[in-house]
């Protein structure tokens, strides 16, 4: 019968066995040579795919007459409005009034008449021939200096087309009103 001494011995040979089996296991592991992880790809050469690739132009708005701009300064250059004549170019769909956005000059660029500036603009008319009237405070810097004004086309996923540029001066008390129409890129 065996004794409670070589019962305890036993035990501890019996864990002592088990922590040497489990350490090996553990640095084997640690020490296993392993793949390197990388992002998923495959080749196949049994299937082969081709695909193209077209950029969305989005049209400009171009002037529908001569002179495609006029500027009637007002009684003594008080009330000055610009009026646009322009179209969506010919040969093209999808666009009116509706994808039109206005801008004016800014430090120097155009950029997007917004909120109550908008109040100021008017436009008639259909895809071959828009007016486009803007007046009052949209104008009120303008005499004895010149402003740009502009109408682009916003198209599908916000693309922006060129503008059409309408330059507008006029001297000192509506003197020698003018304008010229343009293009420009958009920023």
């Amino acid at each position: 019968m065996a004794t409670e001494a070589s019962r305890a011995r036993s035990r501890r040979r019996v864990l002592a066995v088990l922590a040497a089996v489990t350490t090996a296991s553990f640095l084997t592991l640690l020490t296993w040579p392993h793949e390197e992880t990388t992002d998923a790809s495959f080749t196949d050469g049994e299937f082969a795919a081709s695909g193209t690739l077209t950029a969305l132009t989005v049209p400009a708005p171009v002037s529908s007459q001569t002179p495609g701009c006029v500027l009637d300064p007002g009684l003594l250059g008080a009330n000055p409005v610009l009026t646009i004549s322009w179209r969506v170019p010919a040969g093209v769909t999808g666009y009116s009034s509706s994808n039109a956005q206005y801008g004016s000059t800014n430090q120097g660029l155009l950029t997007p008449i917004t909120g109550p500036l908008l109040s100021n603009v008017t436009t008639t008319g259909t895809t071959t021939a828009y007016t486009t009237v803007m007046n009052g405070g949209l104008l009120s810097g303008l005499l004895g200096n010149s402003m740009s004004f502009g109408i682009r086309f916003v198209g599908p996923g916000g693309w922006t087309s060129s503008w059409l540029v309408a330059t507008a001066s006029a001297g000192v008390l509506g003197a020698n009103p003018q304008c010229t129409v343009s293009t420009a890129p958009s920023p």
